[in-house]
């Protein structure tokens, strides 16, 4: 986990008492100015943007330029971060890591370290589980779902109650 320093505060008997928060996310950036977030207690940094909405489990943890929308949770060890977008209805759980410039909306689980990164895209109802993985421009939606290691890679294609690519040649087991 990361490293919590507090840098100084403001003690005014006239306003609420706040103290400037500093966390080390392990991302070669150093202490960067977070905060915990109020639905869980998980750290933010404040550079990320996390609506109260979402929710950031106690060990879970959002960096970076990360947007996180309407009702999203990000549980256990799991991270998102970089420019990360989530929005509608998304779980990312089990030590999973969301992060580059990724898109995930609308009914969309990430689960047992898995990964999404570069600018893949998951939406309506994928799944993705098992440490698998979705990179590159590749896209996922309508009820897909990857699992066992599988990779979905390059501009790649899964959709509809596919459990496999397009082209499953390119698969990485």
């Amino acid at each position: 986990m990361g490293v919590l320093e507090v840098v100084g505060y403001i003690n005014n008997r006239n306003s609420n008492s706040r103290k400037k928060l500093m966390y080390d996310f392990k991302d070669r950036n150093g202490s960067v100015p977070a905060h915990k977030h109020i639905n869980g207690e998980g750290w933010v940094a404040d550079t990320a943007s996390v609506a109260d909405t979402c929710y950031v489990g106690p060990n879970a943890l959002v960096y970076g330029n990360a947007q996180l929308h309407d009702v999203v949770q990000v549980l256990d060890t799991s991270k998102v971060y970089g420019n990360a977008k989530l929005y509608d209805r998304v779980v990312v759980s089990e030590n999973s890591k969301v992060y580059g410039n990724a898109e995930l909306y609308d009914d969309v689980i990430i689960t047992t370290n898995s990964k999404v990164f570069d600018n893949a895209k998951l939406y309506n109802s994928a799944k993705l589980s098992a440490n698998s993985v979705a990179r590159g421009e590749s896209k996922m939606h309508n009820n897909s779902h990857l699992s066992d290691n599988k990779e979905i890679l390059n501009d790649e294609k899964l959709y509809g109650d596919d459990t496999t690519s397009q082209d499953e040649s390119s698969i990485t087991l």
